[in-house]
């Protein structure tokens, strides 16, 4: 019984042990990701955190304003909003809606794993001739985080 009694204080101690190093092992992985990213890419993101729950998902755009300039009638409207999970959880894109019928956006379905990059695509319709201004919402897990474009569509 002793025997026995030992043996199975043994093996919980050792999965115990190991369960820790995979947790410090896990968070040592996720900031050297987090740390080569930044490092290696030079990227301004802009903090879209949800300040009132500090270890909720952090999404951080590069940036959240696109300027397309001037831009000719039926030229390509579509620009790439790049954001990165630097948050501990999966973060998910659960609606993403525009300020008019005139813009369409395409995002990931898929949760965005920790670490991880992505992003939002917009394509504006340039059909329409004149200066523009409109905001895409993003609606996340964790937060909401407007978009805007901008331009003026020439003849």
């Amino acid at each position: 019984m002793k025997k026995t009694t030992i043996l199975i204080s043994i093996i919980c101690l050792l999965v115990y042990t190991l369960n820790i190093s995979a947790q410090t092992t896990n968070k040592n992985h996720l900031d050297s990701i987090n740390s080569n990213f930044a490092d290696s890419t030079n990227k301004n993101y802009t903090d879209s955190t949800n300040k009132s729950h500090p270890d909720s998902t952090i999404v951080l755009f590069i940036s959240t304003e696109h300027d397309y300039g001037t831009i000719k009638k039926g030229e390509d409207g579509s620009y790439s909003f790049v954001f990165l999970n630097t948050g501990t959880k999966p973060v998910f894109i659960t609606n993403v809606e525009t300020s008019c019928g005139c813009t369409t956006p395409y995002w990931p379905e898929q949760p965005i794993m920790p670490g991880f990059e992505d992003e939002i695509n917009i394509e504006y319709d340039t059909h329409k001739v004149g200066n523009f201004q409109k905001t895409v919402t993003v609606y996340t897990s964790e937060n909401t985080v407007v978009l805007k474009i901008k331009g003026n569509v020439v003849e």
